[in-house]
C-alpha cells in the first residue's frame, strides 16, 4: 500500500510540473507577441489613427420625446423616453432627417411592445438600444445610427 500511495503522489507531481511548463510557455509566448514592435512605423501610425477617429463622436440628431404605454395590462404603466441618435457621419444627418416620420413610427412600434420588467434593469435597456439600432439602420443600405442614448428614461 505505500508503494502505490508513492507512486500515486510521484504521478500528481509529474502531472503538475506538466501544467505549469506548459502554463509558463503559454505567458512566455503572449508576452513575446506584446513586445514585438509592428514592423512598419506607417502601420502603428495608420493604427493609432483608426483607434482616435473610431473614438470620436458622431453627429447627434435629436428626437422629441416618446410616450407610450407598455405592454403590461395588468400594470397599466406607461414609459416616457427622449434619445439622441449618434450618427456615423454628416452624411447621416440629411438620410436621418429625410426618412424621421419612419423612424418614428418604428421606435413607436418597438417601445409599447416592451413589459416593465424588461426595461428597468441596465440589461433590458442595453437590448431595447441595440434594438432600436437596428430598426433604425434597416431602412438604409449601410449602417448611419452609431449608438442610441437615452436622455430621459421615465417609467411611471
Amino acid at each position: 500500500m505505500n508503494n502505490k500511495l508513492v507512486i500515486i503522489l510521484a504521478g500528481v507531481l509529474i502531472a503538475c510540473l506538466i501544467g505549469f511548463g506548459a502554463m509558463f510557455y503559454m505567458m512566455w509566448s503572449k508576452i513575446n507577441q506584446m513586445n514585438q514592435k509592428p514592423g512598419n512605423p506607417d502601420e502603428a501610425e495608420a493604427v493609432a489613427k483608426e483607434l482616435l477617429e473610431s473614438k470620436k463622436m458622431g453627429p447627434i440628431q435629436s428626437l422629441e420625446p416618446f410616450i407610450v404605454n407598455l405592454d403590461d395590462p395588468k400594470l397599466r404603466k406607461y414609459l416616457r423616453v427622449t434619445m439622441d441618435l449618434e450618427l456615423m457621419d454628416t452624411k447621416s444627418v440629411q438620410l436621418i432627417t429625410d426618412r424621421l416620420p419612419q423612424i418614428k413610427d418604428a421606435i413607436l412600434s418597438i417601445l409599447p411592445s416592451k413589459h416593465y420588467e424588461e426595461i428597468t434593469t441596465g440589461e433590458g435597456k442595453s437590448a431595447l438600444r441595440i434594438e432600436l439600432i437596428k430598426a433604425v439602420n434597416a431602412f438604409f443600405d449601410k449602417e448611419q445610427v452609431r449608438n442610441i442614448y437615452f436622455t430621459e428614461f421615465v417609467i411611471q
